[in-house]
């Protein structure tokens, strides 16, 4: 969870002080939008930690939404730029799907967890690497997509893969157990 509100507020503080530097009105507003973005983010977060009641009792609800799938993309993205570049590390996205696809989720619950996918990748790959953000839709039923993220991390043991998700747990950079997570 620490890295979780860390994360969009050292974004945040960060496209401010661009903000400030830009030279141009058009820099400067999409700077401020970028910041206004990990805000925004940062809030949910907050609050969906003050939600927890309603996970733990079940009574949390999911905004199922349509949004376009571009959107999705470009927010997540822009919100973990600024921690990317700071690692020069690359994001490319990799997008088979159809441009105009809309997706019926929960727009903020997408987009955290791509953020927090991201958020891992940048955190575990060496500086000046690549991330490749793939999605090809699964079915042309539905939107049912796949999303992939491959980076030049240190990777993750196989039989760690399978604890993966179990609450309060943390793994040390080469993929072993080292010691209790905060959630």
């Amino acid at each position: 969870i620490t890295h979780d509100l860390r994360s969009p507020l050292s974004s945040m503080l960060k496209w401010i002080e661009y903000a400030k530097d830009s030279e141009t009105l058009e820099e400067k507003l999409q700077n401020l939008e970028n910041a206004s973005n990990n805000g925004k983010m940062l809030m949910t977060l907050i609050n969906d930690i003050l939600d927890y009641s309603l996970i733990k009792n079940g009574k949390f609800k999911v905004n199922y939404t349509k949004f376009p799938l571009e959107l999705l993309l470009k927010e997540s993205i822009d919100l973990m730029k600024i921690q990317a570049d700071l690692k020069e590390i690359k994001i490319t996205n990799q997008n088979s799907c159809p441009k105009a696809m809309n997706l019926i989720s929960d727009f903020t619950r997408m987009k955290q967890i791509l953020y927090n996918l991201i958020g891992n990748s940048i955190k575990f790959s060496k500086k000046g690497g690549e991330i490749i953000l793939s999605l090809e839709n699964v079915t042309t039923e539905k939107n049912l997509i796949k999303i992939s993220i491959s980076d030049n991390g240190v990777g993750i043991k196989p039989e760690i893969i399978q604890k993966l998700g179990q609450p309060f747990q943390s793994y040390d950079y080469t993929g072993n157990l080292n010691r209790e997570g905060v959630g």
